[in-house]
């Protein structure tokens, strides 16, 4: 029997079923890109790749004076040893195509959609250590729109977010990038050095908008602004395209080697992609996820806290009245001693609650954990009646005769409601105790 031709697929099959994305920022860790809000696992990690005739730079949006989370692009460069490194991806290519009225899910997630159109997805050119060879991907570029509204500026200026600054440093030792290249991106010049780089970089981008007109004006197709910067972008890609080629395995990183799985591979295995295998784990930081541009579910998280928190103040605001109209003596004939829901005596259960209530401030204040799911948020609206309960349970504990009290210890009801704020207060450990 003739075997089938369809156990492989062909190699065209598999171009059109996947295609290369390079991520320069913090996507280039495995853990973001792969998020749930992005693209829920389906990016495959390759390995470290090189963009020549790029330059890094950072910026962010300021309104209303105040200034928004840094975000990072690439700029086309007239210096011809400007490099960007970044990570490439094989992406499934329908993440990449419209589905009918919506945007795709890639240009989503890199805010190239309306009302942002802060970047486009271009095609670029560049080298990849592991195969050494040149590769055609997906890059996402600044528009015009993102140059006027993010204040860009080179990178080694230091301009951006330290913090920021750190985790992407951080991100590319993981990589093993060129340390040369690390230590760009934690570079902090003098006030002299920043303004020199600084002109030379509203001097490369006065070059660049100059030839972008020149090249307008004889042909129509580059009529628009972003046009311009797209023509340019092409320009300056095929410019370097030459010199990415003369890249050697020499000047690669020696830290980056692929650790082989299995010495004994079929050919048909060898003519796959395989995805390198890193000695060291690629920094699974859910915690560098950047927030300027956040997905839907993200969006109701945030309106579930606001919820939340405006919940814990009216709460609170509650019980600080009760406690004023009790003081004042207007309702004696219903707050008074006597009044013992579940044989507890009221107050202490009223500090309780107000334990409660503090301790769910304080925690939300401090809160680490990221986008909790919307079913834990609707349990926390418990937490400060979790804390009257504590309360409740703490002075059945200390009456139920365990203890010896004097008979004027016993009625004392400061020191039962004292132990009940207290209970309250310990209401987070119930939530968020880690074992």
């Amino acid at each position: 029997m003739t075997p089938s031709n369809t156990e492989h697929p062909k190699p065209s099959d598999e171009a059109q079923e996947f295609i290369w994305l390079f991520e320069y920022g913090l996507e280039m860790d495995a853990a973001i890109l792969n998020s749930p809000e992005r693209l829920d696992g389906l990016a495959l990690l390759y390995g470290p790749a090189v963009l020549k005739g790029y330059s890094l730079v950072v910026g962010a949006q300021r309104i209303h004076g105040s200034t928004g989370p840094t975000i990072v692009a690439i700029s086309p460069s007239l210096d011809s040893d400007a490099e960007v490194w970044g990570v490439l991806y094989r992406i499934p290519r329908r993440v990449s195509e419209p589905n009918e009225n919506d945007p795709s899910l890639l240009d989503t997630i890199h805010a190239a959609i309306t009302p942002q159109n802060f970047f486009k997805g271009v095609q670029v050119v560049v080298y990849e250590t592991y195969r050494e060879r040149e590769i055609t991907s997906t890059a996402y570029v600044a528009t015009d729109i993102a140059y006027q509204q993010l204040h860009f500026s080179l990178a080694e200026q230091g301009a951006g977010d330290p913090a920021f600054m750190q985790r992407l440093a951080t991100i590319a030792r993981k990589h093993k990038f060129p340390e040369r290249y690390i230590e760009s991106l934690e570079q902090r010049l003098s006030p002299e050095g920043e303004q020199a780089l600084r002109e030379h970089f509203v001097g490369q981008r006065s070059r660049s908008i100059s030839a972008i007109n020149s090249s307008s004006e004889e042909s129509t197709l580059h009529n628009s602004a972003l046009g311009q910067y797209m023509s340019h972008s092409s320009q300056v890609a095929g410019l370097h395209s030459a010199q990415v080629s003369e890249i050697r395995s020499a000047q690669m990183p020696s830290g980056i080697r692929p650790v082989p799985s299995n010495e004994a591979v079929t050919s048909n295995e060898h003519n796959t992609e395989p995805l390198p295998a890193f000695r060291e784990h690629l920094l699974p930081s859910a915690d560098l996820i950047p927030r300027s541009f956040m997905s839907q579910s993200a969006h109701q998280t945030q309106r579930w806290l606001i919820t939340f928190a405006l919940y814990l103040v009216s709460l609170l605001l509650i019980v600080l009245i009760v406690a004023i109209i009790q003081g004042l003596g207007l309702a004696n004939g219903i707050f008074n001693h006597n009044f013992s829901p579940l044989g507890v005596p009221w107050l202490v259960m009223m500090y309780g609650l107000l334990g409660g209530c503090i301790s769910c401030i304080v925690t939300l204040g401090r809160l680490q954990l990221d986008r909790p799911p919307t079913f834990i948020i609707i349990t926390w609206f418990t937490r400060p009646f979790i804390g009257a309960v504590l309360a409740i349970l703490s002075y059945i504990l200390l009456t139920s005769g365990m203890f010896s009290w004097s008979e004027s210890m016993s009625r004392n009801i400061a020191f039962f409601s004292l132990v009940g704020a207290l209970a309250g207060l310990c209401e987070g450990r119930v939530f968020f105790r880690r074992s």
